[in-house]
């Protein structure tokens, strides 16, 4: 007869075993109740029978070649690939929703955040406020302070222009200002005699000519503000005309431009001599003949 190899299954931790409930939870029996029990047998002659139970069960069902139960491991190794992929594709969906849950609530979070943070600056000034207008000012300790130190306040110096005060004169009226500032005119007068002194003494080309150039301005400057006089005049006493007019009952008569040139230029002719006269009517007959010579083609212009 051949030997046959005894062997004693084994219950591993990871067996399936543990599926079962109520498997390692039976009540053990001692052996005092396994003696007192109606036709039991010694331990001894029960150790005996369990062998022979043993190795019948291990001759009939068990051979040297077969291998254990397959444990956890196996079971997992026996699983698909696309059982697999679902299950991954459906935890990486419970993440993305987690994720999403948990930027939800912090949009939520954060208008409160910010509403706190609003009310808790409110409580902080209005507990920084003085309780009365008289009780000392609290002065922050995080603010440097001053090294210069004002004893007494000095208030700081306004350039002033009268020409734009409105307290001085709310509407501008160039008479009156020509005649507050009549000085200016005294000086650029004295002003222009110096300079024709020094164009006299100087030999220097260069000076001379910005000095010549500086005296012509002044002397332009000079003859415009005279027509801008004449013409501010002629206007003020046909005004002053036109109001004994209208005391007397007569329309009112408003000045055009080209009447206000004509009575300049007889105003003017009046104070010259015949002769006068006739140079300044020579001289403007001579410059339009100019201008028109100047105008006309180089063919009419050689006849």
């Amino acid at each position: 007869m051949k030997a046959t190899k005894r062997i004693r299954p084994q219950i591993t931790q990871d067996s399936d075993s543990e599926d079962f409930t109520g498997f390692n939870d039976a009540p053990a029996h001692s052996d005092d109740e396994m003696n007192d029990a109606p036709g039991g047998q010694s331990s001894d002659e029960e150790e005996d029978d369990e062998e022979e139970e043993e190795d019948q069960d291990s001759e009939a069902h068990y051979s040297s070649d077969e291998e254990p139960a397959p444990d956890s491991r196996s079971a997992i190794a026996q699983i698909s690939f696309g059982t697999l992929a679902k299950a991954q594709a459906s935890l990486s969906k419970d993440k993305a929703k987690t994720t999403k849950g948990k930027a939800g609530k912090e949009e939520e979070e954060a208008p409160s955040k910010a509403a706190l943070a609003l009310r808790q600056r409110r409580e902080a000034a209005q507990a920084a406020a003085r309780a009365s207008k008289n009780a000392p000012q609290e002065v922050s300790s995080k603010r440097a302070v001053t090294r210069k130190r004002e004893v007494v306040e000095v208030h700081k110096v306004k350039a002033r222009d009268p020409r734009f005060d409105p307290a001085v004169n709310s509407r501008y009226d160039e008479h009156e200002f020509r005649k507050n500032y009549k000085f200016l005119e005294d000086y650029r007068e004295s002003e222009m005699k110096m300079l024709k002194g020094e164009l006299k003494k100087s030999k220097d080309e260069r000076r001379n000519e910005v000095m010549m150039k500086k005296l012509k301005s002044m002397e332009s400057q000079k003859q415009s503000q005279m027509n801008k006089d004449k013409v501010q005049q002629v206007i003020r006493e046909h005004k002053k005309a036109e109001r004994e007019k209208v005391k007397m009952g007569k329309k009112v008569y408003h000045l055009k431009a080209s009447d206000v040139k004509k009575k300049i230029i007889e105003e003017r002719f009046s104070k010259l001599s015949d002769r006068q006269v006739e140079n300044v009517i020579a001289k403007k007959q001579k410059r339009k003949a100019q201008k028109e010579r100047k105008n006309m083609p180089w063919e009419r212009r050689e006849v």
